[in-house]
């Protein structure tokens, strides 16, 4: 992070108030967790475990901005210079990205939780088609829990995006801004990620077509090892 960081006045003009320094242990978090940060946005991918993983990251650093903000240094700097509404805007919106992220973080232990118990059902009941027919549907049930709560995560991203767009921010503070896009695709790619999708797949061609013993059972193996993959994905994180 900067020496110094460019805020806001009443007026069109901005002006160079002073933060705690580079040498500060914080700081010095901050600026790795930031650059990190930005280096993943070049090499992640689309799979559940990158997102996990960004997810985790994301929130440690939003931590440390909030925790950097609330150094008496910090505080008093913001006081002297009238950035009331700025600090006030970088606060909430803070808070608005980790509580996000801590949804995010419950719908995967969710997500967790409903692989578990159709790994279990699937290898007790071993392709019985009527209560294969149940398991599915009560997995497909708390998938669409799932989705209600990323769909509401992405809606309160999107009101914080437009309030965060008045902030006047340097280059390096202005990647606060963008984190709510970051965010908002991470939480999409969550719900209908490689892994999710092909367990989906798989599901409702098990569900839905009829076929002899022999092929049921290997549909069922086909799916727990997707399931299986899914959930080392999550557990990864």
């Amino acid at each position: 992070m900067a020496d110094s960081l460019p805020m806001p006045k009443a007026t069109s003009h901005t002006r160079s108030i002073s933060l705690p320094s580079r040498s500060h242990p914080l700081t010095v978090s901050v600026e790795d967790h930031l650059n990190r940060l930005k280096a993943s946005e070049a090499t992640s991918s689309s799979s559940l475990s990158s997102i996990c993983s960004n997810l985790n990251g994301l929130k440690d650093f939003l931590e440390q901005i909030n925790d950097l903000l609330q150094l008496p240094q910090t505080q008093q700097t913001l006081f002297s210079e009238q950035c009331d509404r700025w600090t006030e805007e970088v606060l909430d919106g803070s808070l608005v990205l980790l509580d996000v992220c801590s949804t995010a973080k419950d719908v995967l232990v969710q997500m967790k939780e409903s692989v578990q118990v159709l790994e279990s059902s699937l290898r007790r009941k071993r392709g019985t088609e009527c209560d294969l027919a149940n398991e599915v549907s009560a997995y497909m049930i708390s998938r669409k829990k799932i989705n209600k709560m990323v769909s509401k995560c992405i809606g309160n991203l999107k009101k914080f995006e437009k309030t965060s767009s008045s902030l006047a921010l340097t280059d390096k503070s202005s990647y606060l801004v963008a984190i709510p896009k970051r965010v908002q695709s991470d939480a999409e790619e969550e719900t209908n990620g490689n892994e999710i999708e092909k367990i989906d797949g798989a599901l409702y061609a098990l569900n839905t077509q009829k076929s002899s013993k022999d092929v049921k059972v290997l549909g069922v193996q086909n799916v727990q090892k997707q399931l299986e993959t899914l959930e080392m994905a999550i557990t990864g994180t």
